[in-house]
């Protein structure tokens, strides 16, 4: 989602530098807009139990930000579990190229998740 809304130029609307406008600004709608479309693409990737527990903020922000604080700590734990199943995987009777392979793509979900950013900074 993140790099998505990067490449659509809309990334402010996740980390609050794209603000609501004061009553002095001059297109408020352009920004309920832009807010309004940058909602729907998140709420239309999560699942209906989470959609009914974000649906009625006012903004993108405040959607990112309690799903952020809500997902970083399941993350956490799923970055445990995978560095203990690393430090625990063997070869046993699997020949090496299927040993490399699962270790590997440990490796890379280990790297995925250590390394997702937080847009709330």
């Amino acid at each position: 989602m993140p790099t998505s809304l990067s490449e659509k130029n809309k990334i402010g609307f996740l980390n609050g530098k794209i603000k609501k406008p004061t009553n002095d600004d001059q297109n408020p709608e352009l920004w309920k807009r832009r807010n309004d479309m940058v909602m729907y693409w998140i709420l239309n990737v999560l699942t209906n139990d989470i959609v009914e527990s974000v649906l009625y903020y006012s903004s993108t922000f405040k959607i990112w930000s309690d799903l952020d604080g809500r997902f970083v700590q399941s993350n956490r734990a799923k970055l445990y579990q995978l560095q203990k199943e690393i430090s625990y995987l063997s070869q046993a009777i699997t020949d090496l190229a299927s040993y490399f392979t699962n270790l590997k793509k440990s490796w890379n979900e280990l790297n995925s998740l250590s390394s997702i950013p937080s847009y709330n900074s």
